[in-house]
């Protein structure tokens, strides 16, 4: 009730993003659905599923995108406009992380930061680089198989870093943050720290290294 005040409220749990949810209202209203209409829900669906690439992504999450494609959006220009083309300095941010990873010995963790020159230096803000953690959430074993946990740090102030977890299988991204005072979900978890952001990932990087050795010894 704190956080929902609303006096009518409608919930969908299982859906993938407020555009489905909306759509569907829409829908049951008999409203008509203009083109402009379309590519904003289209726009909404595609980036909360990250391209139809997270683990919320259902079949009605691709029928919603049936539907709005046959409404008009344009779902090839909008798809390249926010997963395919990107800007200059976009693009040396991506390289700065790329050249930055760090794995540990067994290939279990694997992690890289951003310095806040890094942003200076390319005159960019964190909210430009939306969906950046794709840039280490990709990385996989040198044998292909999925990496249990990945790590994003960006120093977003000096002296104070963002931290995102990312986690698969058995591994619970939530409890890896909780140690430094974040939260989140199993698959997805973030946390704020105070020091140098290469410093932040070795100390959180061991800390996910000690969760999966627990995990693994129950």
């Amino acid at each position: 009730e704190r956080y929902l005040p609303a006096r009518y409220r409608h919930v969908e749990a299982d859906a993938s993003s407020c555009s489905e949810i909306i759509f569907s209202i829409l829908k049951a209203m008999d409203i008509e659905i203009t083109k402009l209409m379309a590519d904003l829900l289209y726009t909404g669906l595609l980036t909360d599923v990250s391209c139809f690439r997270t683990r919320s992504t259902t079949a009605a999450s691709l029928q919603t995108a049936a539907e709005l494609a046959s409404m008009g959006a344009d779902i090839v220009d909008i798809a390249r406009k926010h997963y395919m083309m990107k800007p200059l300095p976009r693009i040396e941010m991506e390289k700065l992380a790329y050249e930055r990873i760090r794995f540990s010995q067994d290939e279990n963790v694997a992690g890289t930061y951003l310095e806040l020159d890094d942003y200076i230096r390319n005159g960019l803000e964190d909210s430009d680089l939306r969906d950046f953690n794709t840039v280490i959430d990709q990385v996989c074993k040198s044998d292909g198989s999925p990496l249990p946990v990945r790590i994003m740090v960006r120093e977003i102030e000096k002296g104070r870093c963002r931290i995102s977890v990312m986690a698969r299988s058995f591994v619970n991204a939530a409890e890896i943050c909780a140690v430094v005072g974040g939260g989140g979900h199993n698959n997805s978890a973030g946390a704020e720290m105070q020091g140098d952001p290469a410093e932040v990932l070795e100390k959180i990087m061991e800390i996910s290294l000690k969760n999966i050795h627990a995990k693994k010894s129950r």
